[in-house]
């Protein structure tokens, strides 16, 4: 999958793959979409720790879901591949805080949303950067030596 050629949520859950517990909007947006294609998700772990996830798969050549902003540095050194998912919802994802209407923020909890909703545009776009920039190493480079080592 790494030469990107497009596959599907369907298809790609037929892999082992693992995923972030549901505190993440990744393993939500998985799970979502995946029902809604009668797909079945049946991670081989569940972690609220990326880290470990990361690893687990990479170690037992699993397929992971992280956020984009997680898996920078692990595409750049090619520990990870980004795949060619088509699929329609993971194109439109956003990053969004969110919050419940009757509580209250703290004094640093609304200052820090404050600063991050400024700064969503700007790491939006350098996620889109960074996707696209990993793409192109990725799926440019010859399936038989991905890492151009001949």
């Amino acid at each position: 999958m790494a030469n990107g050629v497009e596959v599907s949520l369907r298809e790609l859950l037929k892999f082992d793959h693992v995923l972030p517990d549901s505190s993440f909007g990744i393993s939500q947006l998985v799970r979502r979409v995946a029902k809604k294609e009668k797909a079945v998700v049946v991670p081989k772990a569940v972690s609220n720790n990326l880290q470990f996830l990361h690893r687990y798969a990479s170690l037992n050549n699993m397929v992971v879901f992280m956020p984009v902003q997680a898996v920078y540095a692990a595409v750049k050194n090619l520990e990870l591949a980004p795949v060619n998912l088509n699929c329609t919802p993971f194109a439109k994802r956003k990053l969004s805080i969110a919050s419940r209407r009757q509580r209250a923020l703290s004094p640093a909890s609304r200052i820090f949303s404050e600063f991050a909703g400024d700064c969503f545009a700007a790491w939006q776009a350098h996620d889109e950067k960074a996707l696209a920039d990993a793409c192109d190493h990725w799926w440019k480079t010859d399936v038989a030596d991905p890492l151009n080592l001949i």
